[in-house]
């Protein structure tokens, strides 16, 4: 076998984890987004972090700008979806998208030393419920050879 058919099953192998990883990403947060309301939004549950990878947030009048930032040193894979949760009676909580929200989840790659040139901006429009003040965090799912762990960036409106 030369080297560019070598590269060649090297990269289709690539691609069909990212497509595997990007799926199972859309699942897991459509796992932690759905069945909530007003009074009893979904507890959520943080998990595995990877050291040096986080959000930094601004919080402008009308929006909110996040930055993934990958200050590690090795290279992750994210995707655009994301979930926004509020502490609130000791507990984080899942603040519920409006019914028409989505998200694509591509695989995008983040080497070490980056951040994302496209940022995440949340509008309240986004959103089942007016944000009101309080301390949220932005968390996201990366990937690293195929293990997952999340992201996140805490803010305060």
């Amino acid at each position: 076998m030369n080297d560019k058919t070598s590269r060649n099953k090297k990269n289709a192998r690539r691609q069909i984890i990212v497509v595997f990883i990007s799926i199972m990403g859309v699942m897991m947060l459509g796992m932690v987004l759905r069945g909530t309301s007003n009074d009893e939004w979904a507890v959520f549950e943080f998990g595995q972090t990877f050291g040096g990878i986080f959000f930094e947030v601004e919080v402008e009048p009308e929006r909110i700008h996040a930055v993934l930032v990958n200050e590690s040193d090795m290279e992750i894979m994210f995707g655009q979806a994301f979930a926004l949760v509020k502490l609130a009676d000791g507990a984080w909580r899942v603040v519920p998208f409006a019914e028409d929200i989505a998200f694509t989840d591509e695989g995008l790659l983040l080497p070490p030393g980056h951040h994302a040139a496209n940022a995440f901006a949340l509008h309240d429009s986004m959103f089942a419920y007016e944000l009101t003040p309080g301390m949220y965090r932005i968390v996201t799912y990366v990937w690293d050879n195929g293990r997952a762990a999340q992201a996140w960036g805490a803010f305060e409106m």
